[in-house]
């Protein structure tokens, strides 16, 4: 998958595999990528930042098409911010409908800045 992409995976896993002693094996296989950008990048700008870091949209295709994989994610890692209120942010519908071509849903999960320092 990764000479497909020319993007090396963070992360790889086989079902059945065991990752640590005590631990189920894996359920499905998996292939992990990681985009980072910075606290201050606003939340428009990482789907097109994924997209293209994985090679664009066709690249994308070309190897779902040759993998056929169960699931596909993106999952965005956004830090919690130092204010009352949380800032607001949006994905674009180009950026939704790219997503839907690649049959990828969308996750959200948060940390706290520090959590990194």
């Amino acid at each position: 998958m990764t000479a497909r992409l020319g993007v090396e995976a963070q992360g790889l896993g086989s079902a059945g595999q065991v990752r640590r002693p005590g631990q189920s094996p894996l359920k499905r296989s998996y292939a992990l990528w990681r985009v980072s950008l910075p606290p201050s990048a606003p939340v428009y700008s990482m789907i097109p930042a994924v997209i293209a870091h994985m090679g664009g949209e066709q690249g994308i295709l070309r190897l779902l098409l040759d993998v056929a994989p169960e699931f596909v994610e993106v999952d965005l890692l956004l830090p919690v911010k130092d204010s009352e209120e949380q800032e607001g942010g949006f994905i674009s519908k180009e950026d939704l409908a790219c997503l839907a071509r690649l049959g990828a849903s969308i996750s959200f999960s948060f940390t706290s800045r520090f959590e990194s320092e």
